[in-house]
């Protein structure tokens, strides 16, 4: 997602969707871009020039629009056939990055893609660049490359974590934060030659952060969630997004407005900081857990017991079991979870909660909807009633 002001911005998703807003998100038009595949990254440096990178055969996608997507004409990718990132600091100037290490550098608008060497075989997962030539690469296995020439050379920097990261911003040349899996957010001050962990509160997986100054970001990932800083990161709070679908992108506008765009063709806006959140209840613990079928379209009928491990970590929240794990939110007394059993009657079970606590916190009731496959039959789509226990 890439936000050129308050009221026109770009989003992109599977199947080669490019969806523009001219009304702060009011409306959304889907643009044509006579590409199939999905599109992970865009990036606009004003109204009309943007650049949206993606999968591809033989190559990765690349398009190009000079008219605010009224026309998005395709350009020559790199030799690998997906990229996952896309950035520029001017109609010129840009860089994309994708799997085992791909870097792909611009000077020219896109009429021409250079390969650079990253010296890493990792993926790469985003990239931020603030001037012609400084700008900084995240990916796999806490991976952080950064370059000052241009991309000539490409420095390795201790980003002091295993974990993947999946999104960065930065503010200037200096100041940047980087985000990834298990509410990892990292954050420098001096161009990387440092970065220290920030205490994000948060358990989930975070994919995509945006700063617009040093001290104002938002980061959003899995389970709907997202976390904001007002104070550079030094106290980052959970916000209510009101979704449990996976944010993959996010776009800072100004201290009050952001817009974050995720699975299912989500999109979400806030025009009011996020506004306030209420105290968590404390749910964590051991839980027995009734899953009761209400309507299966193979038939299906009865009821599922489940006992759950629930670890809290201020509004984030994971259930776990011996079939699998469900991770969410909880906001005041509401809980919202997703994720996938394994081995429920020889088949995979995807799901999704939606959960109330009692006033004592010893019990909840709610819903859930779900889709199991297995067994060599058609996937059964179905829904039900919760109930649960504090054992």
């Amino acid at each position: 997602m890439s936000f050129a002001d308050a009221e026109v911005g770009t989003a992109v998703g599977a199947r080669a969707t490019v969806l523009r807003t001219t009304d702060g998100g009011a409306r959304w038009v889907p643009q044509e871009t006579g590409a199939h595949d999905y599109l992970y990254g865009i990036s606009f440096v004003d109204a009309n020039v943007g650049t949206a990178v993606g999968d591809g055969w033989p190559t990765s996608t690349i398009l190009r629009t000079t008219d605010g997507g009224a026309t998005w004409e395709a350009q020559e990718g790199g030799p690998g056939n997906s990229l996952s990132g896309v950035s520029f600091v001017d109609a010129n100037t840009g860089t994309a990055v994708g799997p085992e290490g791909m870097i792909l550098r611009t000077t020219n608008g896109g009429a021409m893609w250079v390969q650079q060497e990253s010296d890493t075989s990792n993926g790469l997962a985003d990239v931020s660049i603030t001037d012609a030539n400084t700008g900084t690469v995240v990916g796999e296995s806490g991976t952080i490359l950064r370059t000052m020439d241009g991309g000539t050379t490409w420095v390795q920097q201790d980003s002091g974590t295993s974990n993947d990261l999946w999104g960065v911003s930065f503010s200037d040349a200096n100041t940047g934060t980087a985000v990834g899996n298990d509410g990892t957010i990292l954050r420098t001050t001096d161009g990387g030659a440092t970065w220290s962990s920030q205490e994000s509160r948060v358990l989930l997986h975070l994919h995509d952060v945006s700063f617009i100054d040093a001290n104002n970001g938002v980061a959003v990932g899995e389970n709907g969630i997202v976390v904001r800083t007002t104070d550079a990161g030094a106290n980052w709070l959970t916000q209510d997004s009101s979704t449990t679908a996976f944010l993959s992108g996010v776009s800072l506008i100004d201290v009050n407005t952001a817009s974050a765009v995720g699975a299912w063709g989500v999109i979400v806006r806030t025009t009011d900081g996020g506004g306030e959140v209420p105290e968590a209840v404390d749910v964590a613990g051991t839980w027995n857990m009734i899953a009761t079928i209400g309507s299966d379209s193979c038939g299906g009928t009865g009821s599922y017991t489940f006992l759950f491990a629930i670890t809290q970590e201020a509004n984030t929240l994971i259930a776990a079991s011996e079939n699998g794990d469900l991770r969410g939110t909880i906001f005041g007394s509401r809980i919202q979870m997703s994720g996938v059993l394994r081995d429920i009657d020889e088949g995979v079970l995807t799901l999704q909660v939606t959960l109330a606590v009692s006033a004592d916190g010893n019990a909840m009731q709610g819903s859930h909807t779900y889709i199991w496959y297995g067994g060599g039959i058609s996937d059964c789509v179905g829904s039900g009633s919760l109930r649960a226990t504090r054992l």
